[in-house]
């Protein structure tokens, strides 16, 4: 509503905390009682008017059976009409009573949850109109960071609606450097948004709740940096860069070698590539590389399939 200020809370400031229910602004409220008293005594005489109708009526309906006992009296004798339209003068009068009390109570500013000021744009004797902008809150119960992913990597971890039914996706962690300490909070996947149509990215919005609990705060603003873990996979193996090869065709592969000190191509699916240890599904014509195979990390000629070669010495 509209009214000239009276009383700011000393929390409304840029930077501000306050709590949910605090009163944050008060308007002068003198012209909403007066109209509130109003209202009311106008329903007081429309209660009265129909009081009066009705008995009217009803004096009315009793005359007439003296007088015609066998027959009903007409609907204008019993001023229906007239008792139908105070019926609905009352119900418009109680209903503007209703507005004038929200009225009286929007004169009264209170926070809607805990939070923090962003900015705060009145002073105390100004005159606000009803719509204006006062004052710029966001609550303190958690905060959203939104992270975008390539599709391919948004496969390996839990969002909620996007891949998962669960009310919380994978965990995160969210890192701050601050002064010369980084701070970590810890928080989950709470949803996504649509697919960025133009960088093939999925925006991930990450929840940490509580982020005001502590000392320094995760403030609103802070550039940080965010650790989501992926799913448990299974049969994978993380390999050093320069162990992957590349067929014709552009499958992967790396070469082992076996008992015999020979080469042997094993077909591999990299799932990941992510700086140099990508994670791979190791995946053989014979089973898949076994567990104490040994994988070529480099070699110094091109390599064929069967090739004599002489490995380092392991101590090497």
């Amino acid at each position: 509503v509209s009214g000239r200020v009276v009383s700011i809370s000393p929390n409304l400031v840029s930077g501000g905390r306050f709590r949910k229910g605090e009163p944050l602004i008060k308007l002068d409220n003198r012209d909403y009682k007066l109209a509130l008293l109003m209202e009311e005594a106008e329903v007081r005489a429309q209660e009265s008017r129909l009081k009066e109708l009705i008995e009217e009526s009803e004096a009315a309906r009793e005359e007439w059976r003296l007088l015609n006992p066998d027959e009903e009296p007409p609907p204008l004798l019993l001023k229906v009409p007239e008792i139908r339209a105070a019926e609905a003068a009352l119900e418009a009068a109680r209903a503007r009573v209703e507005r004038a009390r929200l009225d009286l109570e929007r004169t009264e500013m209170e926070a809607p949850f805990d939070g923090v000021v962003l900015s705060e744009d009145v002073d105390e004797g100004e005159y606000v109109r009803a719509g204006e902008k006062v004052a710029t809150i966001f609550s303190s119960e958690a905060v959203e960071i939104k992270v975008y992913l390539e599709l391919q990597k948004s496969s390996f971890i839990d969002i909620p609606g996007f891949n998962s039914e669960a009310d919380r996706g994978s965990r995160a962690v969210v890192l701050a450097t601050i002064g010369r300490e980084t701070y970590r909070w810890d928080g989950y996947v709470s949803r996504s948004e649509a697919v960025d149509e133009r960088t093939r990215t999925i925006p991930v919005l990450v929840t940490v709740e509580d982020p005001y609990g502590r000392m320094p705060p995760l403030a609103v603003g802070l550039f940080v940096k965010v650790e989501i873990e992926g799913r448990p996979l299974e049969g994978v193996a993380l390999i050093p860069q320069g162990a992957l090869k590349r067929a014709e065709d552009g499958r992967a592969f790396v070469w082992i070698v076996d008992g015999e000190d020979r080469l042997r191509r094993r077909w591999i699916e990299v799932l990941v590539p992510m700086g140099d240890r990508p994670p791979a599904r190791l995946r053989g014509r014979e089973g898949g590389v076994e567990e104490g195979e040994e994988v070529v990390v480099s070699m110094t000629t091109l390599g064929v399939e069967g090739m004599k070669v002489r490995p380092y010495p392991k101590e090497r």
